[in-house]
């Protein structure tokens, strides 16, 4: 039982490794994304909170750039389509 176990812990060690060593670009190049969108992406920024009322393109390297604020909200455009300003 205790070899078992063992395994198991092994197991799950080398998941949560493989996990998070995962990089979190999973942008599409060219398209922009609401600043909801881009934090649900596990894009994160240390000097900066990502607002909801923020818009960022995709750039080709799946890196996120700042767009601009919107002044009203940001919209989901949906799926394969650009979020965009209202």
């Amino acid at each position: 039982m205790l070899k078992n176990t063992s395994v198991f812990i092994a197991a799950l060690a080398a998941f949560g490794t493989v996990v998070q060593g995962l990089p979190p670009r999973v942008c599409k190049p060219g398209l922009n994304y609401c600043g909801p969108a881009v934090s649900r992406m596990g894009y994160y920024f240390l000097n900066h909170y990502i607002g909801d009322r923020e818009l960022y393109r995709c750039l080709p390297d799946q890196d996120v750039k700042f767009v601009k604020y919107c002044p009203n909200k940001c919209l989901d455009g949906g799926v394969g389509t650009s979020d965009y300003c209202r």
